[in-house]
């Protein structure tokens, strides 16, 4: 099933047209989008005709014709009835304001009832039927039904990895991942199928949060049904918020229905180190600054952390610096927003040299993605005594963002600068303040409240208090 890789161009509109010309045979062939499309048309150049399958539609367009649909798509299939024959195939994705409101989801007043099953048990459901995430046995198609904020695969070859899928879409050597999945549902119950991987999971139903924290994942090697039951029957839009965990779908009623969500959000990824992963706020992307800020900008939240790593420092061994994984891990899917951050892990560099770096990567990512809103963010900085490296890469990013006219938001100094390097906010002093952390509490300042025993990574407030910070300043940016 071949990618399609072809570069959108802009529209005066703001939408993204993508084009690109093959052939197809009788055996037909299938391509994927890396981003969701909203219009299709497909010529038929060649000498007989072609049967083209999008979204649920089926249309045959004879030779020399052409067709064109509003149809909301990932995937496109299209068959010859004779021959090769050659095709030209233009799609388009809507332009959104990517700023529509601001606000944190609440917690469910009537919430549904949560129970986890015994390790290997059979659904609860009567008559349980199954809504696969991925088909091993039909050439791994991956199910189109549910909507990953990330990019799956098929977990493993194996039992049971075979039947879970898992997020591609960031180059790291954790094991397990993050991945958020939505879905609509008709019903009054269903069930998660989990694998015992010792993570997090936390859902959404209707945009609120069906409680205060996440729910645990089985350490061990076997397999779950996770019930939630609401009681009664209606339609619910799911979001659930899996940390360090695959997905294997569901089981649900065998009069109930799920269906693919029927809005769209903006595409947002969130680039950057161990702060950017969520880092000490319980290893649980549900509680880290950019789910929190993708939350309440109504965005939704890739997010693409790699702790250790920076715009010169690797990491750990197997993991790589930023403009290393920037194709794969960005442009590859075409966001409508990247929000950067990072140069922490840089500063036994010299100022100079992370300014050289960070210029390159952002420069390869203005080039790739013209029409994408690249938003910088300074390092994090866990003390109110901010050693002079700091400040002075903080400078230099602010430098970056400036000759390439991207917002800065600068947590160290206090500001917010827009892409002509006006501030919107003014300088304030560093967002943490005082000398202490979670285990040396001090009677001054607020880092013994958002910054943990290790003295570096937000705790679960911090990377709250982070993520309402910077969803602010993104409003103010572009409300």
């Amino acid at each position: 099933m071949p990618l399609v890789t072809a570069r959108p161009v802009s529209m005066n509109n703001g939408d993204l047209v993508t084009e690109f010309v093959d052939t197809v045979g009788t055996n037909g062939t299938t391509w994927t989008y890396p981003a969701s499309q909203n219009h299709v048309q497909v010529i038929n150049e060649g000498t007989a005709s072609v049967t083209v399958v999008v979204s649920g539609n089926t249309k045959l367009i004879p030779k020399g014709g052409s067709w064109n649909a509003g149809v909301t798509f990932t995937s496109i299939t299209i068959n010859s009835e004779s021959g090769v024959q050659k095709i030209t195939v233009r799609s388009v994705r809507k332009k959104t304001n990517i700023v529509k409101t601001i606000g944190f989801p609440k917690i469910m007043s009537d919430p549904p009832t949560v129970t986890l099953g015994v390790n290997s048990e059979a659904s609860t459901i009567t008559n349980a039927v199954t809504v696969k995430s991925v088909d091993h046995q039909a050439n791994n198609v991956i199910n189109e039904v549910f909507v990953y904020e990330g990019d799956v695969a098929k977990a493993g070859e194996a039992y049971p990895d075979r039947d879970f899928v898992r997020n591609r879409a960031v180059t790291t050597t954790s094991s397990f991942g993050n991945l958020i999945v939505r879905f609509g549902y008709f019903g009054s119950k269903f069930e998660i199928y989990e694998k015992g991987q010792g993570g997090r999971v936390r859902i959404l139903v209707d945009g609120e949060y069906i409680g205060k924290d996440a729910e645990v994942v089985q350490n061990s090697t076997g397999v779950y049904y996770r019930l939630i039951d609401f009681k009664s029957y209606g339609f619910r839009e799911i979001t659930i918020e899996l940390s360090g965990a695959y997905f294997g779908g569901l089981k649900i009623e065998p009069n109930a229905t799920v269906t693919r969500p029927k809005s769209s959000k903006t595409r947002a990824i969130f680039f950057g180190d161990s702060i950017t992963e969520a880092g000490s706020s319980g290893a649980n992307i549900s509680y880290g600054w950019p789910t929190i800020a993708a939350r309440m900008l109504g965005w939704e939240c890739w997010n693409s952390g790699v702790g250790g790593t920076g715009y010169i420092n690797p990491g750990a061994a197997g993991r790589v610096k930023f403009i290393d994984r920037v194709m794969h891990d960005v442009v590859m899917y075409s966001p409508d927003v990247v929000v950067s951050g990072g140069g922490f892990n840089d500063e036994t560099n010299s100022k100079e040299a992370v300014y050289t770096a960070a210029k390159r990567y952002f420069t390869t990512l203005k080039q790739h993605l013209p029409t994408t809103e690249i938003i910088v963010v300074s390092p994090h900085s866990p003390t109110g005594i901010i050693p002079q490296i700091r400040k002075d890469i903080a400078d230099k990013l602010r430098g970056v963002a400036l000759e390439l006219k991207f917002p800065y938001i600068d947590m160290v100094n206090g500001a917010t600068y827009n892409k002509n390097g006006e501030i919107i906010t003014p300088m304030s002093g560093g967002w943490i303040t005082g000398t202490g952390h979670a285990g040396n509490i001090q009677t001054t300042g607020n880092a013994s409240l958002f910054i943990s025993a290790d003295g570096v990574h937000p705790t679960r407030e911090g990377h709250f208090y982070i993520g309402q910070r910077i969803a602010t300043e993104i409003y103010n940016l572009y409300k």
